[in-house]
């Protein structure tokens, strides 16, 4: 798999199947020129650096295809939040941390949640040596969300089968002011504002936004804003 980070860096990514192992790395960087970041992935293992630059984000961690519009969405998602000071936020689905990022810069204090380890080890290393007001769960959302503190906002941006309906059904009962939901997918986008009362009036729909984050094809990012009834 080759992949090209938001920063330029080029990586490649080698998966192996069963126990196999590999000796070329250092000689394929070499044949490639060296500005690039070998992974060698076992069948049953997580990938690590074989060649090149090993202070790099995780080749395989989820990140937006293209980077610089999933900057303006989340800039975007943010914003309908509206004044953030001491207001203590949920970031659900949380990713490497950068809307949680954004939320510390506004005043917030901040509850994150992500699955992936790796993704919030990196997160974690961004944030090691500094003062942060972010407690970052490991863990996925469902099992995590009803040992977090009550929230005066909450932002997600879940995978394309939406969100549990667990997920869903504590939210309802918590209750918080605001919600923005960052969806790639409007079926499950649709579902999941049934499940959070938008029909029956415990949230109002204030925005809905797409983005055409993926031109000439059926695929469309969008924003919404519950609020609170």
């Amino acid at each position: 798999m080759l992949r090209l980070d938001r920063s330029g860096r080029l990586h490649v990514i080698v998966k192996a199947r069963g126990d196999q192992a590999w000796s070329g790395a250092e000689r394929l960087a070499e044949r490639l020129g060296g500005a690039v970041t070998i992974w060698w992935q076992p069948e049953r293992g997580a990938p690590r650096v074989v060649a090149g630059d090993r202070e790099v984000l995780p080749a395989t961690v989820f990140q937006q295809v293209y980077a610089s519009l999933g900057d303006r969405i989340r800039t975007f998602a943010l914003d309908l939040l509206g004044d953030l000071t001491s207001v203590h936020v949920w970031d659900l689905y949380a990713g490497i941390g950068e809307t949680t990022d954004l939320l510390l810069a506004r005043g917030a204090t901040v509850e994150s949640v992500e699955l992936d380890r790796r993704a919030v080890s990196w997160a974690e290393g961004r944030d090691a040596g500094k003062p942060t007001g972010a407690l970052r769960h490991i863990g996925s959302v469902e099992a995590v969300i009803d040992r977090l503190k009550p929230a005066g906002a909450v932002i997600a941006n879940p995978p394309r089968v939406g969100m549990d309906a667990r997920v869903t059904g504590i939210l309802l009962e918590r209750r918080p002011p605001r919600i923005v939901y960052v969806s790639c997918d409007p079926a499950t986008l649709a579902r999941d504002l049934a499940r959070l009362g938008v029909a029956t009036g415990a949230y109002r729909l204030a925005v809905v936004q797409p983005f055409d984050l993926f031109p000439q094809t059926a695929h469309v990012e969008t924003v919404v804003l519950l609020e609170a009834r």
